[in-house]
């Protein structure tokens, strides 16, 4: 008699309990794609700090440079006086070499 009685509600269990396996193997895809998602959140999150720290490091070496490039033009500020007189020591010393050369003849 309980055999009787348990033998149509067989088949429907059956039948939940196949769905039940492939909604679960629905679930576990999804949540593979939410896996993978996160992982690829995590990996733009680390790229967007690597590029930040990039930022920063090149905003100093900006400024470093920038450092450098006055205390040059600094340099070559106190230098410039003393650049024409030189310029014309060669240009006399050129002229007395040349004035010395024989000239060519023709």
């Amino acid at each position: 008699q309980a055999e009787a009685a348990i033998a149509p509600l067989e088949k429907p269990l059956a039948d939940v309990r196949a769905k039940l396996a492939a909604d679960t193997k629905v679930v576990e895809a999804k949540r593979a794609d939410v896996a993978k998602a996160l992982a690829e959140v995590d990996a733009a999150k680390k790229a967007q700090v690597d590029g930040q720290k990039a930022i920063e490091t090149s905003t100093k070496e900006i400024a470093d440079k920038e450092k450098s490039m006055a205390d040059i033009k600094g340099e070559l500020a106190k230098l410039e006086p003393t650049l024409q007189p030189l310029r014309d020591k060669v240009k006399q010393l050129t002229e007395q070499y040349l004035a010395m050369l024989p000239k060519a003849q023709k």
